[in-house]
């Protein structure tokens, strides 16, 4: 079950959990701004991926860098807001990235 409401929160630095790239969390407690993680389980991407086939997007961007005066391009997996991998990708010849240079 993907639960829709988005919260951030918190975990202690000293559990091994915080060293974990993905959890799936059960409880959190606190306010908004203060939440903690009180309940949650390492997942794997793979588990991820498995479970959320149907909510992963791939997709590939690129963006003009204003400090080196070029074009940048990434290309990742997400699932909602949440990177699951990201890379660099190859900027391509093409009237799109000819625009995004231009502008």
């Amino acid at each position: 079950m993907v639960h829709s409401r988005r919260r951030g929160a918190t975990i202690d630095q000293a559990s091994p959990l915080a060293r974990e790239p993905f959890l799936a969390i059960a409880e959190i407690a606190g306010s908004a701004t203060q939440a903690r993680v009180i309940l949650a389980a390492p997942i794997s991407q793979a588990e991820i991926e498995a479970h959320f086939a149907d909510h992963i997007e791939t997709r590939a961007d690129v963006t003009f860098d204003a400090g080196s005066l070029s074009l940048r391009g990434r290309v990742g997996k997400r699932l909602g807001a949440v990177v699951l991998n990201e890379r660099p990708a190859t900027i391509e010849a093409n009237e799109e990235n000819a625009r995004i240079f231009a502008q």
